[in-house]
């Protein structure tokens, strides 16, 4: 369980982006964005939270990202091969 510091970063960081967005779609008419992990391909939530979805508008607009269990799986690589090129 993830505590509610961690939460509110998350949401606060994706208003931010969310904001962004809009001013770009704004600027090319997108009417629908996703953020969606680049490595295992779950989309973000209005609640703060990845999940799988089975099927969306295809006229929606995917903004490629990390999801947090992917980033913690890359990190957690990244440091084992510094570990194995540092013996």
């Amino acid at each position: 369980m993830e505590s509610g510091e961690g939460a509110d970063t998350r949401i606060t960081t994706m208003s931010s982006l969310q904001s962004m967005l809009r001013r770009a779609s704004a600027a090319d008419n997108w009417t629908h964005i996703l953020h969606r992990c680049a490595w295992c391909k779950r989309l973000f939530d209005e609640h703060g939270a990845y999940g799988n979805v089975v099927a969306f508008d295809p006229a929606s607009v995917a903004t490629d990202g990390m999801c947090p269990a992917c980033g913690a799986r890359a990190l957690a690589q990244i440091s084992e091969r510094h570990t194995q090129r540092a013996a």
